[in-house]
């Protein structure tokens, strides 16, 4: 069903499957209706696209349906979601859309949407949703002639790229011919068009750069950096070349950022918030960053001793941005890697931006990942469980679980996003995704024993839905 690729965040799905290039225009005629329905003097709007092999057609039938709305349109070209969101504060348009699946497959596509310089998601995107089904036999752009009067827009083109690059030079103007040694994995996506520039403008030298060839078939890995097994590749080359201090790594549209240490362990992604947290905090005191509900309990008492507040919000960038509003926050990320800096920046989530904010902290404090992670609580954790489970059976899981948990009166519940279970041994929690077919889960234990005994607990109650083998397999039991 199409309704499907309407989700929580934006529109994605399968193409050529879940939704078709003749759904293109009726799509976006009606995400037009919606942003005129805010904005009815809406005129200006700015479109870009990631790498995939699908999105150049998509762009053209995008492209059309703006223009016969009598929109003006700005096409940016290939280039990451930063980039968009950074085109749609600095030109003179109302909104932006970009084409781009994220850090999904190369059988996905979709649409995220910005006005205002806000993200569009949640019941905006049902409200588009509702505007399309709405127009009858979607698939001819005849249907959607009523909703819209047609006429003629203007069109250009524009490299915002330069423009973008020459901003985060000029931001980190202090690192200008600062002798990092790291390794980039650019993902096969539009990184490996924008990292370059940004590194020669700034004259790092010695940054070595993997899967910087545009890649919209990800034939060398999955463009997602929160997994190990993405980054292989990368860890090869750190356990092979000594000189490098660390790694990192981009997502197909480069708005998510993962560290890995010179040894080849994936950072998680808690704890680089936590760093980038402490090292704000020498500038800002009484300071308030909002993290997922996977955040580390340990790391949250970290910084509560460091007087910085955190706040739980719902897994999903556009939560975090607007938990950081609601809390006047100045960092925020959650543990894919999304990382938002109200500080120095415009908020929105910017895998590159992320790197350079790390970066500033190795090279200003001249010292090393390692050095930094040193401080950080111990504790036994697992990354970050998905586990695939049908659509029509994640809320009842996640009902069934809550259900269990609460009878239970050692536990304290969190309702915030799924279900998060904590007691004095540590953590559990489990929520549906919003973006995937998959139940996310993650454990924290004081030690590894009692990481065993919370994992334990989950795997009792979910049992009853998976195969037990497969089940336990998939925790690590």
């Amino acid at each position: 069903m199409i309704e499907q690729i309407f989700r929580k965040y934006d529109i994605r799905g399968k193409f050529g499957t879940e939704f078709t290039l003749a759904d293109i225009y009726p799509i976006t005629m009606a995400i037009v209706q919606f942003l005129q329905q805010r904005e009815p003097d809406l005129k200006n709007i700015v479109v870009g696209m990631d790498g995939r092999t699908h999105s150049p057609a998509i762009k053209q039938a995008t492209v059309q349906a703006l223009l016969d709305a009598g929109l003006n349109v700005t096409f940016i070209g290939i280039c990451s979601s930063p980039v968009l969101y950074f085109a749609a504060q600095q030109l003179p348009v109302t909104a932006g859309i970009m084409i781009t699946a994220s850090h999904n497959a190369k059988e996905y596509n979709g649409f995220k949407i910005v006005l205002n310089g806000a993200s569009v998601w949640d019941q905006d995107l049902v409200t588009i949703r509702d505007l399309f089904l709405a127009n009858s036999q979607h698939n001819t752009t005849a249907s959607c002639a009523p909703a819209l009067a047609l006429s003629t827009g203007a069109y250009q083109e524009l490299d915002v790229i330069e423009l973008y690059t020459d901003y985060l030079a000029a931001q980190f103007a202090h690192l200008a011919n600062a002798q990092l040694s790291f390794a980039l994995d650019c993902g096969g996506g539009p990184a490996g068009l924008i990292a370059p520039l940004l590194f020669k403008k700034l004259n790092w030298a010695n940054v070595q750069l993997l899967c910087a060839e545009l890649d919209g078939n990800f034939t060398k890995h999955q463009a997602d950096p929160s997994k190990a097994a993405n980054l292989a590749d990368l860890q090869t080359r750190l356990l092979s070349d000594a000189s490098l201090a660390f790694g990192a790594g981009l997502d197909g549209d480069a708005d998510r950022l993962g560290i890995m240490t010179s040894g080849g362990e994936l950072v998680p992604n808690d704890q680089l918030l936590t760093i980038f947290a402490t090292q704000l905090a020498k500038t800002q005191p009484q300071l308030t960053i909002v993290g997922d509900v996977k955040y580390s309990s340990g790391l949250r008492r970290y910084l509560h001793q460091k007087n910085i507040k955190t706040v739980l919000a719902p897994c999903g960038v556009a939560f975090i941005k607007a938990a950081m509003r609601t809390e006047q926050a100045l960092l925020g990320g959650e543990l894919s890697g999304h990382f938002c800096f109200f500080d120095r920046y415009l908020g929105f989530d910017d895998g590159l931006y992320a790197l350079l904010r790390f970066c500033e902290i190795i090279y200003l404090n001249q010292t090393s990942l390692t050095a930094l992670l040193s401080p950080l609580p111990s504790a036994s954790y697992s990354p970050e469980i998905r586990i695939q489970c049908r659509p029509e059976q994640k809320a009842a899981i996640v009902t069934h679980t809550y259900q269990r948990l609460a009878q239970r009166s050692d536990l304290t519940l969190i309702t915030v996003d799924g279900i998060r279970s904590e007691h004095q041994l540590g953590w559990g929690g489990l929520r549906a995704s919003n973006t995937e077919d998959v139940l996310s889960i993650r454990f924290e234990g004081q030690d590894r024993t009692a990481l065993r005994q919370i994992t334990m607990e989950y795997y009792e109650i979910l049992k009853a839905f998976f195969d037990e083998q497969t089940l336990k397999s998939d925790l690590n039991l």
